[in-house]
């Protein structure tokens, strides 16, 4: 059987600094906010450049003209606030605005993705890319300590191309304490916190690591699905579950 495994151990560190960057295909781009037309032009190579560069991974071999006229066209400066003109045709992504965002979160995360959104996005389209291997028939999805959280919440997004998750769960969405923490959901505990979205991986097999038991809410999710056996819990950390030596 090929089983294909899924190590979800990287986390991706950002930093912006600096007014000025030299991008993949060599350009220099000074700090502008006027937004001309060679600036969209360059921002545009530079995303054509990181695709082509990226085809082997993503099967994509060049940029559709389209998206590259869209990219050109766009005035990027008008769409963001002053402070961050400089930046608006950097490919890059642009901080949060600090002070806007300690008033009120919701300025912030109303509009975009949290960090652990955008690490679950990365971790699906890892599954997507394991389940299109040819010969796989089953994929399985490890998150190795806070990475688990991230295993979970994309295993349950996947549904039925995931066939298996096996994670660390010895954290809850209740030790968010602060705006900055990179596992911040919003309403991640009005909904019942991590195990109640584990119950949305049923009917795929799930094991707990970490843990006495199977919560409550995650059982009765597992049941109400006719998969009441799927579930399991282990007090082992996800490595011993494995038979693996810490590192």
């Amino acid at each position: 059987m090929h089983v294909v495994r899924l190590l979800i151990l990287v986390s991706v560190s950002l930093l912006l600094s600096g007014c000025s960057a030299i991008s993949s295909s060599g350009h220099r781009h000074a700090a502008d906010e006027t937004g001309d037309a060679e600036m969209r032009v360059r921002l545009a190579e530079d995303v054509r450049a990181h695709m082509q560069a990226a085809r082997a991974q993503t099967g994509i071999a060049d940029m559709d003209p389209a998206l590259f006229s869209a990219i050109a066209d766009v005035p990027r400066h008008a769409f963001v606030p002053p402070q961050l003109k400089p930046f608006a045709y950097f490919d890059i992504p642009l901080p949060v605005d600090g002070d806007r965002h300690a008033r009120y979160a919701g300025y912030t995360w109303g509009y975009n993705r949290t960090l652990l959104a955008e690490r679950v996005r990365d971790v699906l389209a890892a599954i997507a890319c394991a389940r299109a291997l040819p010969g796989t028939e089953r994929v399985v999805v490890w998150g190795e300590g806070r990475a688990g959280t991230r295993a979970l919440l994309a295993a349950a997004l996947a549904g039925p191309a995931v066939d298996g998750v096996l994670i660390d769960a010895g954290w809850d969405f209740d030790r968010v304490a602060s705006l900055d923490d990179p596992e911040l959901l919003p309403g991640a505990l009005r909904y019942g916190g991590l195990f109640a979205f584990a119950g949305l991986v049923a009917p795929s097999e799930l094991l707990l690591c970490g843990r006495k038991g199977v919560p409550a809410i995650t059982q009765a999710c597992f049941d109400a699905a006719g998969a009441a056996e799927g579930v399991r819990a282990v007090e082992v950390p996800s490595l011993g579950a494995l038979g693996l030596e810490p590192r």
